[in-house]
């Protein structure tokens, strides 16, 4: 397995996906926020016991934001604590979309009421400056 050298930084106060959604780059959000939480040492990332898949173990270090324990709530459902594991293989994750899918609904109301993102009737989203 070859390391990944994390090149991009979210702005301070933003986890991974709320920049993607910023960006309205969220197609790989939760994999890239996987990877910060794995370079911040929030999660452990190793091999899985079946090819293409990996598992994930939760640590102990806190996350920075709501945004990123929803993320850690989806990924580890209701075992979100230090020493749980999940084994994700791709395409074989029972539920995981789903609760991503709920967790980025959420994450996108906070950012609304925080005045991040706005809805127009003639876009789903524009970015506030």
């Amino acid at each position: 397995m070859n390391p990944v050298i994390v090149q991009y930084r979210p702005p301070e106060g933003l986890s991974v996906v709320e920049a993607a959604e910023l960006l309205q780059q969220n197609s790989r959000a939760v994999v890239a926020q996987l990877i910060d939480f794995a370079a911040r040492k929030v999660v452990v990332v190793v091999p899985g016991p079946k090819r293409r898949s990996f598992r994930v173990v939760r640590t102990d270090r806190p996350v920075g934001n709501v945004a990123e324990s929803l993320i850690l709530r989806a990924v580890f459902g209701e075992a979100d604590r230090p020493g749980a594991s999940v084994t994700l293989t791709r395409h074989r994750n029972a539920g995981l979309s789903a609760r991503l899918a709920d967790a980025h609904r959420e994450i996108v109301a906070a950012m609304l009421q925080r005045g991040l993102v706005v809805r127009r009737p003639w876009a789903l989203r524009l970015v506030q400056f």
